[in-house]
Order: C-alpha cells, then sequence, then structure tokens
C-alpha cells in the first residue's frame, strides 16, 4: 500500500469534509435550531477523526475528539446550542484546516497550534459546563505523547 497516496486522498477528502462543516456551520449561525446542520457538522468531525487515527495523527484525533464531544451533546439533547456556541465551532473547524494543512506540508504542528488547540478545547468544556471531557483530559496529555510516539523526522517516513 502506498502510504504517500493515502495520507493524500485523508488530506484532499478531509478538505472536503471542512467545506461541508462549514457551509453546514454557516446555516447554524442563521438558525441555530437546524438539526441537520449539527448532524452534518458532526458526521464530518467524526469522519476526520476516525480516518487521522488510522494514519497514527494523534494530534488530530485528540483535537477533533474534543470538538465532535461536543457537537455530541447538542445532537444527544444533552445540551442546547448556546449563544456564540456556533462560532466557537467555525474557530475549530479552522484549527482542524490548519492541522491539515501543516499534515500537508510535512510541518508537524508547533506547541503555539497544540496550544491553540488546547484553548479551543477548553473554551468548548466551558460550554460544556466547565467540566473537563476525556478529550481535554488527552488532549493535555498529547505533548508527552508526541515525544514518545512520533518520530521527530516524519517527513521523510513515506520513502
Amino acid at each position: 500500500m502506498n502510504l504517500a497516496a493515502a495520507e493524500q486522498t485523508f488530506i484532499e477528502e478531509s478538505r472536503g469534509l471542512i467545506d461541508d462543516m462549514d457551509d453546514a456551520l454557516m446555516l447554524l449561525e442563521e438558525n441555530p435550531e437546524h438539526d441537520s446542520a449539527i448532524h452534518a457538522v458532526f458526521r464530518a468531525a467524526h469522519t476526520i477523526k476516525g480516518s487521522a487515527g488510522l494514519f497514527g495523527l494523534s494530534h488530530i484525533v485528540a483535537f477533533t475528539h474534543s470538538f465532535e464531544s461536543d457537537l455530541a451533546r447538542i445532537r444527544s439533547g444533552e445540551a442546547v446550542l448556546q449563544a456564540g456556541q456556533a462560532a466557537l465551532w467555525i474557530e475549530c473547524s479552522d484549527h482542524i484546516k490548519l492541522l491539515i494543512d501543516l499534515l500537508e506540508s510535512g510541518t508537524p504542528p508547533d506547541e503555539t497550534v497544540l496550544a491553540q488547540g488546547r484553548a479551543l478545547g477548553q473554551q468548548l468544556d466551558a460550554m460544556a459546563g466547565g467540566h473537563p471531557s476525556s478529550a481535554a483530559i488527552a488532549s493535555a496529555c498529547l505533548p508527552v505523547l508526541q515525544e514518545t510516539l512520533i518520530e521527530p523526522n516524519l517527513v521523510d517516513r513515506h520513502e
């Protein structure tokens, strides 16, 4: 199996999913009761998370899981969409796009990017009543995981 080609397919499909996510998020900003838009955002995030997991992209999995967990609370009726939540979700979508762009360029996320992801995760948790999700805890552990599981020279891993 050609890992480079499979990863390129993941990148292209993720971009399409992010575009779909952004369209649905715009609908949510206009109409917070738009259930099918919430489901569309959830499906896109869930697909990106699952596919990233196949490639061992733990930083994408951890962040997207935190985002997906927030969406799941709204989808299940456990919580209601709050003012500003759709705008926060747009920031999350933008962050996922940044992570995909970095992957395509062969650049691992630096501490600034990881800190942005953690900050967004904290905002998601705050919207959920301030109780950290398992995804937030996993995200806090991500730097340690990256040091132990990810080799520093990933740029050439496809050869």
